[in-house]
């Protein structure tokens, strides 16, 4: 019967320079495929595998979109702070038409040497007393909605 570990051993030390390639090769390629993955993380800039650059993509996303959530609610507040003060805008410019118009009325009355009609007058200032009771309510509903805002954002 023939010996084959002799024969095999033969092959080897003849061989040698193949041998230990081979078997350096198959150890890398095992220890490379038993190895874990990590890069550094351009969030975090630490060595991570994928699983935790998963949770940190997550992480920021969550983060962001808070912080969207919030740029929202000024924006929408800006916005409603922004109409309000437009509308008080035109209450403003109809109370000074309406204010110019009584007064150009009555002085081209006087000119012409004709006579003031008072009821007219009681009533152009019944008008403008209207149009400066809306715009106070303008001012002070605004006012008050800041407190409460104020309020809420110091309890939150």
């Amino acid at each position: 019967m023939k010996d084959w570990l002799h024969s095999i051993l033969k092959v080897i030390d003849h061989e040698r320079g193949k041998v230990i390639a081979l078997i350096l090769a198959v150890a890398i390629v095992f220890g490379v495929w038993g190895c874990e993955i990590k890069l550094t993380s351009p969030i975090s800039d630490k060595k991570v595998t994928i699983e935790q650059f998963e949770t940190e993509v997550q992480a920021k996303k969550i983060e962001f979109e808070s912080k969207l959530n919030l740029i929202n609610a000024d924006m929408q507040q800006l916005l409603s702070n922004a109409d309000i003060t437009k509308a008080q805008f035109a209450k403003w410019q109809d109370f000074k038409t309406q204010a110019f118009d009584i007064l150009a009325g009555v002085v081209t009355t006087a000119a012409g040497g004709g006579q003031v009609n008072i009821a007219q007058v009681v009533a152009s200032l019944v008008g403008l007393g209207g149009v400066g009771m809306a715009v106070g309510g303008l001012y002070d509903s605004k006012r008050k909605n800041d407190i409460i805002d104020k309020t809420k954002s110091t309890v939150a």
